[in-house]
């Protein structure tokens, strides 16, 4: 997943009521669902990818929290794993793809799509580490790339329904 900079002139403010700061290229519906549930007490699963094709990224970490409202002078948002917390990952709201509330859609983009999955044997190199199998994602028409390593291909498994938005542990 590559990230820019965003300079404070691409920023635009949006959702006069809450005065939280968007990146332009928000999807409104995702706006509307970030300003919803900001400070609330609903966990919320956000999944992150390609605005144009609608892929999903399949990021792991810092995709499952409580939105959390900055405030100061370019109030935005943040998804915080404890709602008791001041701080957590940014939100890259231009980048969301799908959002989900206990495992059911709240937001999906027109185009959604998750990569091909499987689960192979781990590497020699990997297996003196303890894991057993390993889980891929087709990147494009032949080629895949390895996103985890688990210790039994059961393991692998959850972890492609935690990518899928299955289950949320």
């Amino acid at each position: 997943m590559r990230l820019r900079v965003v300079n404070s002139q691409d920023i635009i403010k949006t959702n006069e009521d809450n005065g939280f700061v968007f990146h332009p290229n928000t999807n409104p519906k995702v706006k509307e669902l970030l300003s919803e549930y900001a400070n609330s007490d609903t966990c919320m699963r956000l999944f992150y990818g390609d605005q144009k094709s609608g892929t999903d990224w399949l990021v792991q970490k810092g995709t499952i929290g409580y939105i959390q409202a900055k405030t100061g002078s370019d109030p935005s948002l943040f998804l915080s794993e404890d709602k008791k917390q001041r701080n957590g990952f940014m939100i890259s709201t231009e980048k969301i793809v799908r959002i989900t509330v206990d495992c059911i859609d709240v937001y999906r983009h027109k185009d959604y799509n998750i990569p091909l999955m499987r689960i192979e044997p781990a590497k020699e190199s990997i297996k003196v580490l303890g894991y057993r199998s390993s889980v891929f994602a087709q990147v494009s028409m032949g080629t895949w790339r390895n996103i985890g390593d688990e210790l039994n291909d059961a393991m692998a498994f959850k972890l492609i329904q935690f990518l899928q938005g299955i289950i949320n542990n």
